[in-house]
């Protein structure tokens, strides 16, 4: 995923966050780590679906999702104690999967995208063991638009130069 796909592909964007850059997210180079990206993306995923109810194993009693892939491209550094603006957008609905794509924006320095991931997810159920449809309630939270959340259009609208 191309940060030129984000912003013209991924303008219904359902939710942001800010997360700030912790002491445990740094390497070796003294800046956030690319393999802390996931976890800070798994910390806007989990804010998401905490407003819902819902967590990674409880879309629905016993169906969850696991991830079947993650990407991130990384594209600037951040550091100790930068707020981090996170953008989650839902794309590619299926029967039984989903994607989330995501836009990470260092507020701390002037905005720069700090990198754009993607993760692919499976509905299953965790007591049968089974891949399964994604439920109904978790399917109708999935189709929800960018209009219940004004600020996300603007929000991209500001990115495109940045990009």
């Amino acid at each position: 995923m191309s940060t030129d796909n984000v912003a013209k592909e991924n303008e219904d964007f359902i939710y942001w966050t800010t997360i700030p850059v912790l002491v445990n997210h740094l390497n070796y180079g003294n800046h956030l780590g690319y393999d802390s990206y996931l976890s800070i993306i798994q910390e806007a995923r989990m804010r998401w679906l905490k407003q819902f109810g819902m967590g990674e194993k409880t879309l629905h009693f016993n169906v969850g999702y696991f991830i079947t892939k993650a990407t991130v491209d990384y594209k600037s550094e951040a550091f100790y104690a930068d707020e981090l603006r996170v953008g989650l957008a839902i794309k590619n609905i299926k029967s039984k999967a989903f994607d989330m794509e995501y836009i990470i924006i260092n507020n701390t320095r002037n905005d720069a995208v700090c990198a754009t991931a993607k993760t692919s997810h499976l509905c299953f159920d965790f007591e049968t063991k089974k891949v399964v449809n994604i439920p109904e309630s978790f399917s109708r939270v999935l189709s929800n638009t960018s209009s219940e959340q004004p600020s996300a259009a603007a929000e991209i609208e500001s990115l495109r130069s940045r990009l």
